[in-house]
């Protein structure tokens, strides 16, 4: 009777311990934009985890891009942040000011730190400390026609060599056609717009930024404008009502008419980004190519603009935090990198993803597209996570449009623009 209770109890007791077995599965919470969670990159990343922390439940939390930030700060607010936050290039740095995400030096070796370009690992450093990786990003650049240049007897620079500012306003002028006599131009040199602040500032910055120019200082205040606008804005001018090598109206056309005037053969050159390859490419498959910016004179380095999106820890407990880089490492795996570049384009940001899909490259156009981004992304400039930035955007865009339609000069459209970003900077609370 005694051995039949004692079995009964030691029952009882294995019964008990069931549900605390259950419960003793640690979570880490993860909280990723919803465009991601479903990429087959992304679901590799997380069965490697799984696979070395099989302990360990994975909690996505989906969020919506960049306007998730005011529900994340609540969340940071309520005690209930995620551990891992897939974030916006804009927060990091003011995420990091309030101490909202940890430093990853502790948890990488510097080989692996590396291996992420320079510009990368600057933006997300605040006080000597880095404070995540950036697992993709996308690149302005200048995209041709090479059929056309070349029956224009244009010599067309090399993947590592870039015109003088001169030297491509020269192509532009020789490419400009009237091809079918008609007397009217049917095939114009570049294609530049000036109609939405998201692609023009995009594409049109990097060129304002060699010219000497910046956007925000230390403190968040808006540094744009001065002789670098005024020059910058002056050669889009000339580019539309001096040279005439854009359409007049062109200062209006979106980025679709702009590509799609660019794939019907009437822009030889166009202002654009990576993400056009899977439009322009697919088209024309030995016809569409890159080549590095322009710039202002011989020997200067070409400069870009980059966006992107960053894993950061959020987690509070020392084991936690363990947890979290071990799951950003999953995430910036080489192969991963580029098995995100095959899914969808994105371009990685680190050397030795960019080496072996340039090395693994068995397209030559699209071999071409990479070591021109792989240079480009040596000298490039990161959109500001400062809040005055989208009023920067936005009044770039409408004086630049209101120069080239010859409303302004440019030095006028300078000095209103600066006035304009201050006023409405000091409206929002942004200037003091």
């Amino acid at each position: 009777m005694k051995k039949l209770l004692s079995f009964a109890l030691v029952c009882v007791m294995m019964i008990a311990l069931v549900p605390q077995a259950f419960a003793a599965k640690q979570e880490l919470v993860v909280s990723v934009s919803s465009n991601i969670e479903s990429k087959e990159w992304f679901q590799e990343g997380m069965r490697r985890f799984s696979e070395k922390h099989p302990k360990v439940e994975i909690v996505l939390e989906p969020h919506e891009g960049i306007s998730a930030r005011p529900k994340i700060v609540s969340q940071i607010y309520t005690g209930n942040a995620p551990d891992v936050l897939y974030a916006n290039l804009y927060w990091v740095k003011d995420f990091a000011k309030n101490g909202w995400i940890t430093p990853v030096n502790d948890y990488f070796d510097e080989e692996t730190i590396n291996d992420f370009y320079a510009d990368f690992r600057n933006y997300a450093t605040v006080d000597g400390k880095l404070y995540g990786f950036f697992n993709a990003t996308d690149i302005a650049t200048i995209v041709y026609r090479k059929s056309l240049l070349e029956a224009a007897g244009i010599e067309i620079p090399a993947e590592d060599e870039c015109w003088t500012w001169e030297q491509f306003v020269e192509a532009g002028k020789k490419l400009t056609q009237d091809t079918d006599n008609d007397g009217k131009i049917d095939v114009w040199g570049i294609g530049v717009s000036a109609s939405n602040e998201g692609t023009t500032t995009y594409t049109n910055f990097p060129m304002y930024f060699m010219a000497g120019g910046t956007l925000v200082d230390e403190n968040g205040n808006s540094t744009c404008g001065g002789e670098a606008a005024v020059k910058t804005m002056q050669f889009y001018y000339d580019l539309l009502n001096t040279y005439k090598t854009t359409p007049p109206e062109s200062y209006a056309y979106s980025h679709s008419e702009m590509v799609s005037a660019f794939n019907a053969g009437q822009y030889a050159m166009l202002f654009d980004a990576s993400w056009s390859i899977d439009t322009l490419a697919p088209q024309f498959p030995e016809d569409v190519y890159a080549m590095l910016y322009p710039v202002p004179q011989a020997g200067d380095a070409s400069q870009s603009l980059c966006g992107g999106w960053v894993y950061t820890i959020m987690a509070e407990e020392d084991e936690t935090k363990q947890l979290a880089a071990d799951f950003i490492r999953e995430m910036i795996a080489v192969d991963l990198c580029v098995a995100r570049y095959n899914e969808n384009m994105a371009l990685p940001v680190r050397h030795s993803a960019f080496d072996r899909i340039i090395n693994e490259e068995n397209d030559p156009v699209r071999k071409s597209w990479m070591t021109v981004f792989s240079k480009q992304m040596e000298h490039t400039n990161l959109k500001p996570g400062d809040a005055i930035y989208d009023i920067i955007q936005d009044e770039y865009t409408v004086h630049l449009a209101q120069v080239m339609k010859g409303e302004m000069s440019a030095q006028d459209a300078v000095t209103d623009m600066e006035n304009k970003i201050q006023q409405r900077g000091k409206e929002a609370g942004l200037i003091k």
